[in-house]
């Protein structure tokens, strides 16, 4: 006489196992600080970085916005871009 198949099924839980490689997150890179240049007049001039904001460059230079946007006849002043060089008038 043979013996009878099983008619259920055991089932075994199973932990899954942590991940065997590392996982890499993409950062995405901090932009240079550009330094700016003073030219063969003594004026000084900053490239526009990529966050940049008038405001931003008038307070890292220590200007009125006022004084940025006129030493640079800017109509717009929420349009600057990324590599355009603006003058920026002395502080005071």
């Amino acid at each position: 006489m043979e013996p009878t198949p099983p008619t259920t099924a055991e089932v075994i839980a199973v932990e899954p196992t942590p991940p065997t490689t590392a996982e890499v997150i993409a950062v995405e890179p901090t932009p240079p600080t550009t330094q700016p240049v003073v030219d063969e007049n003594g004026i000084l001039l900053y490239t526009v970085q990529a966050g940049d904001t008038l405001f931003s460059i008038a307070q890292r230079f220590g200007v009125s916005l006022d004084d940025v946007i006129e030493a640079n006849n800017i109509s717009n002043p929420d349009v600057i871009f990324e590599g355009d060089t603006l003058t920026i008038p002395p502080a005071g």
